[in-house]
C-alpha cells in the first residue's frame, strides 16, 4: 500500500509507531554518535539512546536540572552509565554532542514530514499542494554567550538566538528549524527556504521575511505567497521608468472613503514587481491602539510619527499573487491569520515545554539543550498531527494542542511512552479522551480554522465594522 493512500487509524499508528522507534533506534542512534564525534571508542559509558532520552523527554519539566540531577537520571537509565556532574559536563560541553543531537533533529523532522496521511483541506487551501508558514521566535541566552549567539543589539539582548520554524498547514506539523545567532536577519532564511518551495506550494511569512526578490522567485517556480506590506516598499501604479510611488493610504481615502476593502493590481519596489495588493479599513478601536503604541515607540527615540504613517496605520495591507478567481478579495485577511497560529505554538512550547529557559555559558551545552527540546516540540507535533487529523476526519472538532501537551506532560506520559514504545496503547487512551478532554471548546467565537472553513470575510471578525466605516465616511 503506497503511504500517500493509508487512510485508516491502524495504518497511519503503525507508520507513525515507525518514526518514533526510528528516531530512538539503538543502533541508528550509535551510528549517529560515531558520525558526530559523540562516541569515539567501544567502551564509551553513556550508551547514545541514554544521551539522547536525557536530553529530550526526561528532563522536559525540570529544564532548570543541575548536572547532579542529570546524573541522578542517566543513572535511572542505565546503571552503567552512573558519572560525576564534572564527568557528564565535559561530555556535553564538547562539538561531538551538539553535533549528534543536532542530527538527531534531522532524523525527527525527516520522519514527522512522512505523508501518513492526507488532511481534507478546507476549499479555500484545496488549490494548494503544500501551505507553508515561516516564522522564528527569539531566545534570551546567557551575556557571556555574545560571541557564537550575538544579540540583536540596541536595546535588545546582548547574547541570543533565533529558531527558525517552517509549518505545514496542511499536515499540522513542523517540517524544518534552523537555529542561528539572534543577529541573523529573516530575510537570509527566508531565502534558505527558497530550495524548499515547489510548484503550487502556498507560503506565508510575517513582515520580517519580506523580500521582493523571493516574491520573484516563488512566483518562478510556480507558487504562491501571501504577505503583509512593509512601510518602506513603494506602490505604483505603471512599471514605466518615469513612474512614481504613491501614497497608498492616502489614495484609498481619496479614491474609495466608503469602502472597507480595496483589490488594486500594483507595482512593488524599483524592480516594478506585479502584484495584487489588498487593502482592509480597521476599525477605529484598533486604529487607535496602533496608534497609541506608535506614539509610545517614537517617544523612546525622541520623535513624532508622522501624518502619514498614521494614516498607514488605519489599514492592513496585504499582497499576493493569488489570482481572484482562487481567492476572493474579502477572504485574504482571514487566511492570513494563519500565519498567527504560529505565534501561538511558540508561546505554548515556552510556557508548557520550556524552549526558553537555556542554563549554561558553554555554547555546545547550550546547543545540546536547544537540540533537545527541538526533539521534543517534533515529537510532540507528530503525535499532534496524527490525533488532528483523526478528530478531522471524523468531524469530531478540532483538537487542542494546549491541552494535548498538559496531557501528555502530567504523569510523564511523553517519558512513559518512549520509554515502552507502546504508542497502540497510548494512542487507544488519547482516542477514548479525545472527545472529552482533548477538544478545542465550541466558544461563540470561531477559530481561525472555522472561520476558513465557513469562508467568513476580515470584516466579520470585526463587530458592526461597516456601519462604522459609514459613519467615518460621514
Amino acid at each position: 500500500m503506497e503511504i500517500s493512500n493509508m487512510k485508516t487509524l491502524e495504518s497511519a499508528l503503525e507508520f507513525r509507531q515507525e518514526n518514533i522507534s526510528t528516531i530512538f533506534d539503538l543502533e541508528h542512534l550509535d551510528t549517529l554518535a560515531k558520525e558526530s564525534g559523540f562516541i569515539q571508542r567501544k567502551s564509551n559509558r553513556i550508551e547514545a539512546v541514554d544521551f539522547v532520552q536525557l536530553m529530550t523527554v526526561e528532563i522536559i519539566q525540570d529544564p532548570l536540572i543541575s548536572l547532579d540531577g542529570l546524573c541522578d537520571i542517566l543513572a535511572t537509565l542505565n546503571e552503567n552509565s552512573r558519572m560525576s556532574a564534572q564527568g557528564l559536563q565535559q561530555r556535553i560541553n564538547t562539538s561531538g554532542a551538539a553535533n549528534f543531537l543536532s542530527s538527531v533533529v534531522c532524523v525527527c523532522f525527516t520522519d514527522a514530514v512522512a505523508p501518513i496521511f492526507a488532511l481534507t483541506p478546507p476549499t479555500l487551501m484545496a488549490p494548494f499542494r503544500r501551505v507553508l508558514i515561516q516564522d522564528s521566535t527569539t531566545i534570551t541566552v546567557h551575556e557571556k554567550l555574545a560571541e557564537p549567539f550575538r544579540g540583536c543589539g540596541g536595546s535588545g539582548a546582548k547574547a541570543a538566538l533565533k529558531l527558525h520554524f517552517v509549518y505545514d498547514f496542511h499536515r499540522h506539523q513542523f517540517t524544518t528549524v534552523t537555529v542561528t545567532d539572534g543577529a541573523t536577519p529573516e530575510t537570509a532564511m527566508g531565502q534558505a527556504l527558497m530550495d524548499m518551495i515547489q510548484p503550487s506550494d502556498l507560503l506565508l511569512r510575517d513582515l520580517g521575511y519580506f523580500s521582493l526578490e523571493q516574491l520573484k522567485q516563488i512566483e518562478q517556480k510556480e507558487a504562491y505567497f501571501l504577505s503583509r506590506l512593509p512601510k518602506s516598499c513603494g506602490v505604483y501604479f505603471d512599471n514605466s521608468p518615469e513612474s512614481q510611488a504613491f501614497d497608498i493610504a492616502r489614495y484609498i481615502d481619496s479614491h474609495y472613503p466608503h469602502q472597507a476593502v480595496v483589490d488594486l493590481q500594483v507595482y512593488l519596489g524599483e524592480e516594478k514587481f506585479p502584484c495584487r495588493l489588498v487593502a482592509y479599513r480597521l476599525p477605529w478601536s484598533v486604529v487607535n491602539e496602533r496608534r497609541r503604541k506608535a506614539y509610545q515607540n517614537a517617544r523612546k527615540k525622541s520623535r513624532k510619527p508622522t501624518k502619514e504613517y498614521l494614516s498607514w496605520l488605519c489599514f492592513s495591507f496585504y499582497v499576493t499573487n493569488v489570482p481572484l478567481n482562487i481567492w476572493a478579495t474579502e477572504v485574504i485577511g482571514t487566511i492570513y491569520r494563519l500565519r498567527w497560529q504560529i505565534e501561538l505554538i511558540f508561546k505554548q512550547t515556552k510556557s508548557l515545554l520550556h524552549i526558553d529557559c537555556i542554563l549554561g555559558t558553554s555554547p555546545y551545552r547550550v546547543e545540546c539543550i536547544i537540540y533537545g527540546r527541538l526533539c521534543v516540540v517534533c515529537l510532540i507535533s507528530m503525535l499532534y498531527s496524527t490525533l488532528f487529523w483523526y478528530a478531522w476526519e471524523m468531524n469530531l472538532g478540532e483538537v487542542s494542542r494546549d491541552k494535548l501537551i498538559k496531557w501528555l506532560l502530567r504523569q510523564n506520559r511523553l517519558t512513559q511512552l518512549i520509554r515502552d514504545s507502546s504508542l497502540f496503547w497510548f494512542f487507544d487512551e488519547l482516542l477514548s479522551l479525545l472527545p472529552k478532554q482533548l477538544l478545542k471548546q465550541k466558544r461563540k467565537r470561531k477559530t481561525t480554522l472555522e472561520r476558513i472553513v465557513d469562508l467568513e470575510t476580515f470584516e466579520q471578525a470585526f463587530s458592526n465594522h461597516a456601519e462604522e466605516i459609514l459613519q467615518k465616511a460621514a
